[in-house]
């Protein structure tokens, strides 16, 4: 999992960062050197008597159109792609559902993927020229543009929070958590903030809850189950003892990110100004892919599971295949590119609230729909 940064040590990170848009102009993407390659170097061989995989036998309803001729005609562009997780995690391994399936190879693209040991470190992999795009946290692309750096969001393939509020079962609903102990990663993060506002939306004073800073949410998980504390929020798809307790009926669910702040992406993808300028026909077409994926996961999540699990080791597949299908039900993939210009604006400024960002620009400052308008158009918008 990723987490977006907490405001003062992003921004300290990233205007350092932004250092790199003043400096002299590297080589162009397509004349540097190829950055190693972190698709073959993760990808297993198959192992005799091995299922095939997804590529080889997508569903029918899933399967790739037609390749067009005028892109199966010259060299495949190539194109470098950033994760901000390194491994990737259930929820940035999206990029493998196009990339196993061949929907880059099916636009003339040929993806190369590099996980990042984090959201900053691939911020400054796309800033440095050692990638074309890269997928970062929800509040990372506002802080890196407002730090000076020239990034354009292109969209969100992970539209919406993955975290979900889970309590013991003595916690009625959010109205009953005055007097409560909450565990959260750190103090005044991203995710203290939005528990306070949680608690406000439901009549409670926060100053009534009992923040305890526990950790990552492993620890959290640990704390909840133990009893020494009673609620706490997380990406649970994978983490298996909070699964377990809510099979026993220890622990609950009471209410989900993605439910109580659409407006709040997991991830964007972004790109430099100057590929948007140098490469508009590039980027639709990868867009295109990518988004094909993400519909073919929400449609196959079993499907899904065995791609994630080549690049996420150690996870088995029942396991995985509950947390694929978990990201199903939970409606967070961008299935029609995960950005409009309103929500853009709507996103910046719940991000001010929770206190992730200091002031909003105007949409068209810091992101652009052309792209993923145009790939839309190609694929035909999901029913709704």
């Amino acid at each position: 999992m990723f987490r977006p940064l907490s405001r003062l040590p992003a921004l300290a990170a990233l205007v350092s960062i932004a250092a790199l848009a003043c400096a002299p102009a590297a080589p162009s993407p397509t004349s540097a050197p190829a950055a190693p390659t972190a698709t073959s170097a993760l990808k297993p061989a198959a192992s005799p008597g091995a299922s095939p995989s997804p590529a080889a036998s997508p569903s029918p309803a899933a399967s790739p159109a037609a390749k067009p001729a005028a892109q199966a005609a010259g060299p495949a562009v190539k194109v470098r792609y950033g994760l901000p997780t390194a491994p990737p995690s259930i929820t940035t391994v999206g990029v493998y559902y196009a990339l196993e399936n061949g929907y880059f190879k099916d636009e003339g693209l040929d993806v190369e993927v590099t996980p990042y040991p984090g959201a900053t470190t691939a911020v400054r992999a796309l800033l440095s020229r050692e990638a074309e795009i890269v997928l970062t946290g929800g509040d990372t692309a506002f802080l890196a543009q407002s730090s000076g750096a020239p990034i354009k969001i292109i969209s969100s393939p992970v539209a919406k929070g993955t975290d979900v509020v889970v309590a013991a079962k003595s916690v009625a609903s959010l109205k009953d958590l005055a007097g409560k102990r909450w565990a959260i990663s750190t103090p005044n993060d991203t995710s203290h903030v939005a528990a306070k506002l949680l608690a406000e939306r439901n009549g409670v004073d926060p100053n009534q809850i009992e923040f305890l800073a526990v950790g990552g949410p492993p620890d959290r998980a640990r704390a909840l189950i133990s009893g020494r504390v009673d609620v706490s929020s997380m990406t649970i798809l994978i983490l298996k003892p909070i699964l377990d307790a809510i099979d026993t009926g220890d622990v609950k669910v009471l209410t989900s990110l993605a439910t109580e702040f659409p407006d709040l992406p997991l991830a964007y993808n972004i790109t430099r100004d100057d590929i948007v300028k140098d490469q508009p026909q590039m980027l639709p077409r990868f867009l295109k892919a990518e988004i094909k994926g993400y519909r073919w996961a929400q449609q196959n999540p079993d499907q899904a599971a065995t791609v994630a699990e080549k690049y996420i080791r150690e996870v088995e597949h029942t396991l995985m295949a509950r947390g694929m299908k978990g990201m199903s039900d939970l409606n967070v993939y961008g299935l029609d590119g995960g950005m409009t210009l309103e929500g853009i604006d709507n996103t910046q400024k719940l991000l001010v609230d929770l206190g992730a960002l200091r002031r909003t620009v105007k949409p068209e400052e810091v992101a652009t729909v052309d792209f993923v308008q145009q790939a839309v158009k190609d694929l035909g918008p999901v029913s709704k």
